[in-house]
């Protein structure tokens, strides 16, 4: 009994069953590509021009044949052998939603880039001029500053666009980034104040405002520094925020927030970013971060000052210096630490 499946010849094109599922595909023949994967077609043997059946049915828009072909297990990231470009890409730029959707559904990368243009399905639909596939590719997360080799991200086809077409685009684009952008900013502040490091490096990498505020006047390193998070303070430093912004309540410092709540590692974050304004005094009570850390008693905070030579002799307006207010309080190791600092006057 012959083997009817062919998958290939020895010349290394498809064979019978390839051939006729390619054809169907070509056709828009839905019982022949059923019959040819019946018969034993591989479904990601690519045809003589190097193009797997999944990308000729992306772009021809043939929304059936593209889910016969995912079902049958069509791999919606097998690129093109000339270009490189995935099915995404030609249904980018065949402009079927439709098709575009069951892609991304099955897997397809979103931000894939062909490695010979450096295009991603994004700009492509902006290039063939399509904006119902830019929307939803915006909608699915695709990423509007990815640029493509010549240097060009997908809202600057201005060579390639029309002006009044580029408009269009522009604003989808621009209103995608301000989704991303809010999205990022409540991901930072979740993980700001969770402690997630790692989620806020990634909203940090999405767009993520490090310094923009929320409605109670916290910045991410505002809250990161009140809760006790350094992995979290020193992702948010390290990507630039800035340790200066205060909120705007209190016009605390982040440094003034890590020493009010006795956070001493998150205090050596922010020592050794050397930006942080150490002898801020606050507005509502003249307290310098050294102040806070004193006044509820955190030892090891004021340790971590003292080491980074803050001023122990500024007054708050209640006239107290930090070793006025030890004494006050009856903390002897930390009137200690402030006696042997030395910087400090005697006091009343």
């Amino acid at each position: 009994m012959s083997n009817k499946r062919t998958l290939r010849t020895e010349s290394g094109h498809p064979g019978a069953a390839e051939q006729a599922l390619h054809r169907a595909v070509r056709e828009g023949d839905l019982p022949g590509a059923a019959d040819a994967l019946y018969a034993g077609a591989d479904p990601n043997a690519r045809d003589p021009l190097g193009y797997p059946a999944l990308s000729r049915a992306a772009a021809l828009g043939r929304t059936q044949l593209t889910e016969l072909l995912l079902t049958a297990g069509a791999d919606p990231l097998l690129p093109d052998v000339r270009m490189g470009t995935s099915p995404l890409h030609k249904a980018a730029q065949g402009g079927c939603v439709d098709v575009v959707r069951l892609l991304l559904d099955h897997g397809a990368f979103v931000d894939a880039q062909a490695p010979t243009t450096g295009h991603t399905p994004l700009i492509d639909a902006v290039w063939y001029k399509h904006p119902p596939v830019v929307e939803l590719l915006l909608d699915r997360g695709a990423n509007p500053d990815v640029r493509a080799h010549a240097g060009y991200r997908a809202d600057e086809l201005g060579p390639l666009v029309c002006e009044e077409d580029q408009s269009v685009y522009v604003r989808l684009i621009e209103a995608a980034r301000a989704r991303r952008a809010r999205a990022a900013g409540a991901a930072l502040r979740l993980a700001a104040l969770s402690g997630d490091a790692t989620g806020a490096r990634a909203a940090l990498a999405t767009g993520a405002d490090a310094d923009v505020k929320a409605p109670d006047g916290h910045t991410a390193l505002l809250d990161a520094s009140r809760e006790g998070h350094p992995a979290v303070v020193a992702a948010l430093l390290a990507h630039g925020a800035d340790p200066t912004v205060v909120d705007h309540l209190m016009k605390a410092t982040p440094a003034h927030k890590a020493a009010y709540m006795g956070r001493p590692e998150v205090m050596r974050e922010l020592v050794a970013d050397g930006r942080v304004e150490l002898d801020a005094q606050g507005p509502y009570n003249g307290y310098t971060a050294l102040h806070d850390a004193v006044w509820h008693g955190h030892t090891e905070t004021v340790r971590v000052l003292l080491e980074a030579g803050v001023r122990t002799d500024l007054a708050g307006w209640d006239g107290l210096t930090p070793l006025d207010m030890a004494r006050r309080y009856g903390y002897d190791d930390i009137v200690a630490l402030l006696e042997k600092a030395g910087r400090a006057p005697e006091g009343a």
